[in-house]
């Protein structure tokens, strides 16, 4: 199932440099139902979480198989990740551009 992530630029450092988001720096947000729509919804309530709490903001699309474990705060791995989701519009970056990305923030 995919969730999405809210993080924030400090949490993105640690998975550049451990290969996971720690548990406890990401909250989850969970797709209400199915299709594009639900997705959507998801990210963009991840989107407004991580803007409320976080200096630089980004969202992690990942892919897990329990949602449950991840609720419940586990690590996600890098290879979870399927994409990274920054600003207003929600530009698109691909799990190679995580250096440039942060770069790109600053961070």
């Amino acid at each position: 199932m995919r969730v999405y992530l809210s993080v924030d630029a400090a949490a993105m450092r640690v998975l550049q440099r451990t290969g996971a988001l720690p548990a406890g720096s990401f909250e989850v947000h969970l797709p209400a139902g199915q299709g594009e729509d639900a997705e959507y919804d998801a990210m963009r309530a991840a989107a407004e979480a991580a803007a409320s709490a976080h200096p630089h903001p980004v969202v992690v699309a990942a892919d897990v198989e329990d949602t449950t474990s991840h609720v419940a705060g586990a690590d996600v791995p890098l290879s979870d990740v399927a994409s990274f989701h920054v600003g207003d519009d929600l530009a698109w970056y691909a799990t190679q551009e995580l250096g440039p990305l942060l770069d790109e923030l600053g961070v």
